[in-house]
């Protein structure tokens, strides 16, 4: 929480940075990749686009869920005794990515959002989600 009169500096957004990356390496990282959208540009910027990377991305989406990381997982389809699941990123960990900051209000408890990014929800079907990632949305 931050008083209402925050106002953000450089080293605010360098340590959001960071915070996003622990993030991404202690868990997630697959789950970000299928989120897509605003989240998945944001992963992409700080993890660092090379063609490794982006090939080792790859293949972590193709390769299925993680098996160990039951967090961000959610069941599919339950069909009788067999469950598929996926991995889901979580609205929290969307938040964190996005750099969701609550922000004091003059009336009791009582918080308003800030976000570095604008959030996933606020993102799908606005006039910038044009479905996947384009050079439009760099623009």
């Amino acid at each position: 929480y931050r008083c209402a009169c925050y106002n953000p500096t450089p080293s605010d957004y360098a340590a959001y940075e960071l915070k996003v990356i622990q993030l991404l390496h202690r868990h997630g990282l697959r789950a970000v990749l299928m989120a897509g959208r605003i989240v998945w540009r944001i992963a992409t910027e700080l993890i660092g686009y090379d063609g490794d990377l982006k090939t080792r991305m790859l293949e972590m989406v193709t390769a299925g869920p993680t098996e160990h990381d039951r967090l961000y997982q959610v069941t599919l389809i339950s069909n009788g005794e067999i469950h598929y699941t996926d991995d889901m990123l979580s609205s929290d960990a969307e938040d964190v990515i996005c750099g969701l900051c609550k922000l004091s209000t003059e009336q009791a408890k009582q918080t308003e959002d800030a976000t570095w990014w604008p959030r996933q929800l606020q993102w799908i079907g606005s006039g910038m989600d044009t479905g996947p990632w384009s050079p439009w949305n760099e623009s």
